[in-house]
């Protein structure tokens, strides 16, 4: 490892970008995240729970198109959530709005965003957008998360613990997508992902 990657440079290059410490739990430092995912991809080793997630959803038949993803993240208590993708959701977004529900205390069957939202925002997608995933990435979740507020007290309840999620370890099953990856980024989370992409459709930019 030492030999063939350049890690001066490597950090040089990611560290204008990675998060800063500030409240909540300190962010791991670059390059031992960097080395992480490198022995992750080279080894094709995965986060336990991850991978235990991404068989759950398999065993309940999770997925899309018999393409099940899965997600993990640790939360500041220790407990571990996990999220799987579904019609309707990709799964970073179950695997947030899951962990927002841990820390708020409710219970795992609720809906944090009303149906009516959701299959709004998926027709829009698809009919007028013509969109090839109707799904919400993550991105969409937390847009329709905070409009979910002014109506429905858990939802607001629990997007007020989405700030103790920042440091969090992530792990996931696939690439994230870029909607998928810019809220993450903007949640402040620590995420890493086994080399796979969640579709063939490396164009899909959700």
């Amino acid at each position: 490892m030492e030999r063939v990657v350049p890690w001066k440079e490597l950090n040089a290059i990611i560290e204008p970008f990675y998060p800063k410490a500030g409240k909540g739990r300190p962010p791991v430092g670059v390059e031992r995240m960097l080395r992480i995912h490198f022995l992750q991809s080279w080894f094709n080793l995965s986060d336990p729970a991850a991978q235990e997630a991404l068989r759950r959803g398999i065993e309940r038949g999770k997925g899309v198109n018999r393409i099940v993803c899965a997600a993990a993240l640790e939360l500041p208590t220790g407990e571990i959530a996990t999220g799987c993708n579904s019609p309707l959701l990709h799964a970073s977004s179950a695997l947030i709005l899951n962990a927002v529900k841990i820390l708020a205390g409710i219970d795992h069957e609720v809906d944090l965003i009303p149906p009516a939202i959701v299959q709004s925002v998926t027709a829009m997608k698809r009919d007028v957008l013509k969109g090839r995933g109707v799904s919400l990435n993550l991105d969409e979740t937390l847009i329709c998360l905070a409009m979910s507020r002014a109506i429905n007290e858990d939802a607001r309840k629990a997007s007020e613990e989405l700030p103790r999620l920042m440091g969090c370890e992530v792990h996931m099953t696939h690439i994230p997508s870029s909607g998928d990856s810019s809220g993450l980024r903007k949640l402040l989370l620590n995420v890493t992902s086994d080399p796979r992409f969640p579709t063939s459709n490396l164009y899909n930019p959700a």
